[in-house]
């Protein structure tokens, strides 16, 4: 019986590790990715999410990896909601600033170091000026632009400036009946 060379899973992925560190250690990449899988833990503030990059007009993804943030990366976030109004969430476009980071019992993952707001901010912009002509286009009889305002039907009926009548539709002994009438006559 011939004796098969081996090393131990811990020894090979040592060596792995090596390299990566060697190749990866000092640099860090700005990528442009979609989050995925996101979850946020709260108590050690952290996020594991997956960077990925679909095919152009498809949902098929032509790369993926695992991400994560640390308190620094945790941070930029935060930083990155407050900026765009936007929760860091699956489904975002954002422009990252990471390292490459291979762990023996965690693989390879990257960590964010930084988040620009800004590129994030241009494609909601973009994404909301494409959905605007879309209804302009597609609802031509609902909805029209006006200078720089969209104008819909509702918008052009005349409203009185205050309720002229209202009808409550329900029990009188109801306890929202009863609170409604309440507010009306605090009113």
């Amino acid at each position: 019986m011939v004796e098969i060379q081996h090393i131990k899973l811990s020894e090979l992925t040592l060596k792995i590790k090596e390299v990566l560190t060697n190749a990866f250690e000092l640099n860090e990449y700005w990528i442009v990715a979609e989050i995925s899988s996101h979850k946020f833990y709260p108590n050690n503030d952290r996020h594991y999410f997956e960077f990925i990059e679909k095919e152009e007009g498809s949902n098929d993804p032509i790369a993926k990896i695992r991400g994560v943030s640390w308190r620094l990366g945790s941070e930029h976030i935060k930083s990155f909601e407050q900026a765009t109004g936007q929760v860091f969430s699956n489904g975002i476009e954002v422009l990252a600033k990471v390292k490459v980071e291979f762990h023996q019992s965690h693989g390879l993952q990257l960590i964010l170091q930084n988040i620009d707001p800004t590129f994030t901010l241009g494609n909601i912009e973009k994404q909301r000026r494409d959905t605007l002509h879309r209804l302009l286009s597609e609802n031509k009889d609902t909805i029209e632009l006006v200078g720089e305002e969209y104008v819909t039907r509702n918008k052009k009926l005349d409203f009185n400036p205050t309720i002229q009548n209202l009808a409550i539709i329900g029990s009188p002994n109801s306890e929202g009946y009863t609170d409604f009438i309440d507010t009306v006559n605090k009113n």
